[in-house]
């Protein structure tokens, strides 16, 4: 580790200690718990998302630049 990570990994660590020593109650926990766990299943169903809108741009690309598809057609669908 780095000397000037050292102190500031060893107040994490300190501050950790202090903070479970101090009797944080369990429903403060509980709805840190909760929170975080919305926020990653946001994050989760963003990125699904994310993945359905590639694939889709992925497809219509493919279908676009296929040497199946007439000229016309792809006219056709650039105007769409």
């Amino acid at each position: 580790m780095t000397r000037a990570l050292a102190p500031a990994v060893s107040g994490l660590v300190f501050g950790a200690l202090v903070c479970t020593g101090c009797g944080v109650s369990d429903s403060v926990l509980r709805d840190e718990q909760a929170r975080s766990r919305k926020f990653r299943e946001a994050w989760e169903s963003a990125a699904q998302e994310n993945k359905a809108l590639k694939d889709k741009l992925a497809a219509q690309e493919a279908r676009r630049c296929s040497p199946d598809v007439p000229r016309d057609e792809k006219r056709a669908d650039a105007s769409k």
